[in-house]
């Protein structure tokens, strides 16, 4: 009875006092000794961005009274991980401990349950289509069609027009941007550049990537080169990315249709923890390493203290059931006739 006295007056301090520690905690290295940690799996927490531009030209035309079409400008965004932590559960004797996560084919964690573990899925990918129409080269190994002779460019557009078709006259143009190149600022990438002849002049035509970072959100990665508590998540810095040419020092023209990509500019520690007071239940939602989703429940603290210092009070007192029955007679020509029986037991105090 001392005993069993002891380990509730423990339950009642640790319920009073609103203990909270952290459910997850992730490691640079996986630890020799785990003591109270359950290891989960190593994921990847650190993600490097790689922009890739694709120019491919339209198909030949059939006769030589068709123009060709305009040709496909794809842009992609490609995460590249460069960091890989080792993801820990924290036990604890005073909790029911439940926890399930999985780590997909990419690295990155997919699962999500009550005790706040997270859902990552696929890459973001982005496409966007030309807007004018440009001159259709001849692909290698492919017989040239017919088609309409053009005159030699007199303005902007048609510069840009006809470098594209020398850029992509024997292959498609493909760029490939590497994470040390692309910044978390505003700013344009070149593609490629060639020189183009004119009517009245010789104009050196650019192809570019611009970058349209809005300049109100804050950057910055998480710290990952040591142990920390919780699991790392993505915030959205939604980034407006087109493909632009310039003639010579003329204005950028727009090539494709404005476009928004997610790059992985900003980090941050989820920490959810477990609480004797209030027992959170945290769900968080993740897509692509974006946190777009988080549900938190919890039971009232006051109720979880008085539940705690009245258990022994509760164990000891004779346990009262009241059965209450209620009969309807009726028939025989006279009005209904309402019986009510109540009865009350009293029983052995129950265990809890």
């Amino acid at each position: 009875m001392r005993h069993a006295t002891r380990l509730i007056s423990a339950l009642a301090v640790a319920a009073l006092c609103g203990c909270t520690e952290s459910l997850y905690r992730t490691e640079p290295t996986p630890l020799s000794n785990k003591g109270g940690f359950v290891p989960v799996a190593p994921y990847f927490v650190k993600i490097a961005n790689k922009i890739n531009v694709a120019i491919v030209p339209a198909p030949p035309p059939k006769d030589a009274t068709t123009l060709p079409g305009p040709p496909t400008l794809t842009v992609t965004l490609t995460p590249v991980p460069v960091a890989r932590a080792y993801l820990y559960f924290k036990k604890n004797s005073f909790f029911n401990n439940t926890f399930n996560v999985g780590v997909g084919n990419d690295g990155l964690l997919t699962s999500s349950d009550s005790s706040s573990v997270q859902q990552v899925t696929a890459v973001l990918t982005e496409l966007a289509q030309a807007a004018a129409a440009f001159v259709a080269p001849t692909l290698p190994g492919v017989p040239a069609a017919p088609r309409v002779t053009p005159a030699l460019p007199s303005d902007d557009p048609a510069y840009c027009a006809a470098g594209i078709a020398q850029l992509t006259a024997s292959v498609a143009l493909y760029k490939s941007f590497d994470p040390a190149e692309i910044g978390d600022t505003s700013a344009t990438y070149q593609i490629a550049s060639t020189s183009v002849l004119g009517k009245d002049s010789t104009k050196t035509v650019r192809l570019a990537l611009k970058l349209e970072v809005p300049p109100g959100l804050s950057s910055g990665l998480a710290d990952v080169s040591a142990a920390h508590a919780g699991f790392v998540a993505y915030a959205p810095v939604p980034t407006i990315a087109s493909i632009v040419c310039t003639a010579e020092k003329g204005a950028a023209l727009p090539l494709s249709q404005p476009m928004v990509i997610y790059p992985y500019f900003v980090s941050r520690y989820i920490d959810p923890k477990r609480d004797f007071l209030t027992d959170p239940a945290e769900t968080f939602t993740l897509n692509a390493g974006f946190l777009t989703g988080h549900k938190y429940t919890d039971q009232s603290g006051a109720k979880t203290i008085i539940d705690t210092i009245t258990a022994p009070i509760r164990a000891v007192l004779p346990s009262v059931s009241v059965q209450q029955s209620t009969q309807v007679q009726t028939g025989g020509g006279k009005p209904d006739q309402t019986t009510t029986t109540t009865q009350t037991t009293t029983g052995p105090p129950k265990t809890q």
